[in-house]
C-alpha cells in the first residue's frame, strides 16, 4: 500500500512539474535565452508591420492576428521554469509581453478608432499623442527592467548578449 500511495504522490508530482513548466525544457542558457528572444522578435515584427501599415483595416487585421498570438506567448513565458533558480529574466519578459498585449487590445484600437472618419480633431491629435507618449513611456521603463535582467542572466550564465538586428529597424522606428 505504501508503494501505491509513493507512485501516486510521485505521478502527481510529475504532472504538476510538467503543467507548471508546460513542458519545455532548456539544455543550455543560450536556448532558454533565445526562446524568450525569439518570442521577442515575432513581437518587434508585429509592431514594424502594424508601424507601416497605412490602411486602417488592414491595423485592425494585424491587431487580430498579434493578441492572440501574445497571449500564446505569455502562457508559454510564465510557464517557463526557472534556470538555475533566477526568476527575474523570465517575469520581467513576462511583464513585457502583457505590456504589449495591453498596447495591441487597447492604445493601438484606440489609435484607429480615432483615424476611422477619416478626419481628426485638435482633440484627437492630442489625445493620439497622449497615448503614443504614454506607451513609449511605459516600454521605456520595461526596457530597462528587462534588459537588466536579461544582462544579469547572461552574467550568471557566463554568455555574452549579442545586438539583434531587428533592434536598429525598432528604434529608428521610435524616433519616427
Amino acid at each position: 500500500m505504501k508503494h501505491i500511495q509513493i507512485l501516486i504522490i510521485s505521478a502527481f508530482i510529475s504532472i504538476s512539474s510538467f503543467a507548471q513548466t508546460n513542458g519545455i525544457k532548456f539544455s543550455s542558457a543560450v536556448e532558454y535565452n533565445n526562446y524568450i528572444v525569439d518570442k521577442q522578435t515575432d513581437v518587434a515584427n508585429q509592431i514594424l508591420g502594424f508601424s507601416s501599415v497605412k490602411e486602417l483595416d488592414k491595423k485592425e487585421e494585424i491587431i487580430d492576428a498579434t493578441i492572440p498570438k501574445l497571449t500564446q506567448h505569455i502562457k508559454d513565458i510564465q510557464n517557463m521554469p526557472a534556470w538555475k533558480g533566477n526568476v527575474e529574466f523570465r517575469n520581467n519578459s513576462a511583464t513585457l509581453f502583457i505590456f504589449y498585449k495591453d498596447i495591441f487590445s487597447t492604445s493601438y484600437k484606440r489609435i484607429i478608432e480615432i483615424q476611422k472618419d477619416g478626419v481628426i480633431t485638435d482633440k484627437e491629435k492630442t489625445e493620439i499623442q497622449k497615448i503614443t507618449t504614454d506607451i513609449n513611456t511605459r516600454e521605456a521603463k520595461l526596457d530597462v527592467a528587462f534588459s537588466k535582467a536579461q544582462h544579469n542572466f547572461a552574467s550568471q550564465n557566463n554568455m555574452t548578449i549579442q545586438a539583434n538586428p531587428l533592434q536598429n529597424k525598432v528604434n529608428q522606428h521610435k524616433k519616427n
